[in-house]
C-alpha cells in the first residue's frame, strides 16, 4: 500500500496473470471515502482487489483475496448485486470475515477443493460447464450458465455436497475455537437435522 499526497492511500492486490475479461465490482465513488473494486474472472474467482481512499487499510490481509473464489467470501457477487455490499472494506471488516484472514484458513480451503474434486455431484456439474465452454468462446455466457449450474449461493448443489462443505467448516470452526470465538458452532444434531 502507498500513500499519496492529501492523506490518501492507494493499494492493488492482483493474480500474477489476470484470466481473460474481468468482471470488475466497484464500491464507492469520487464523493465517498473511497473506491474499491473487486474483480473476479467469468468463473468467480478473484484476480484483483484495489482501493483508493483516505484511510489506512488491512493491506495483508485484503491481499489474501486474490485467487479466492467468490463463494468463499460470503457470496461476494450474490451480495453486492443485491445491494448488502456498498463498501468492500467495511464488508471484509465484518465479524463473518475474520475466518478469512485467519492464518489455517488457507487449509480449510485446500481441504475444501480437494474434497470437491471427489464429489460425484461437483463433477456432473463442472463437466456440464466445461461442455458449455467448448461450444462458445463467449466467457459471459459460460458464467452465466455456472451461476444458474450451482445457484447464486451455491443453493443448487446436492444436499450431500453441502453437508460436507458444511461438516468441515463446522471441524474448523471446532479446531480453532480459541482463536476465532465470535463464532458460533452448532451442535452435531443441528447439522442432521
Amino acid at each position: 500500500m502507498g500513500e499519496l499526497p492529501g492523506g490518501y492511500f492507494f493499494f492493488l492486490s492482483s493474480a500474477p496473470k489476470l484470466a481473460g475479461e474481468l468482471s470488475p465490482l466497484i464500491t464507492g465513488d469520487t464523493h465517498d471515502d473511497n473506491i474499491c473494486v473487486l474483480s473476479l474472472d467469468y468463473l468467480g474467482t478473484v484476480q484483483s482487489f484495489a482501493y483508493f481512499g483516505r484511510g489506512a487499510i488491512e493491506e495483508k490481509n485484503l491481499s489474501q483475496l486474490v485467487n479466492y473464489h467468490e463463494s468463499m467470501l460470503n457470496s461476494a457477487m450474490y451480495s453486492y448485486e443485491q445491494g448488502y455490499v456498498t463498501d468492500w472494506i467495511a464488508f471484509f471488516r465484518e465479524d463473518w470475515a475474520m475466518i478469512l484472514f485467519h492464518d489455517k484458513f488457507g487449509l480449510l480451503v485446500k481441504h475444501l477443493r480437494s474434497s470437491m474434486r471427489n464429489d460425484k455431484g461437483v463433477i456432473s456439474m463442472l463437466d456440464k460447464i466445461f461442455e458449455i465452454a467448448d461450444g462458445t468462446p463467449d466467457d459471459h455466457q459460460v458464467a452465466i450458465q455456472r451461476r444458474k449450474l450451482f445457484g447464486e449461493r451455491g443453493e443448487l448443489l446436492s444436499e450431500v455436497t453441502r453437508k460436507s462443505i458444511e461438516t468441515q467448516v463446522i471441524e474448523f470452526l471446532r479446531e480453532n475455537k480459541n482463536t476465532l470465538p465470535r463464532y458460533y458452532i452448532p451442535q452435531i444434531s443441528t447439522l442432521s437435522k
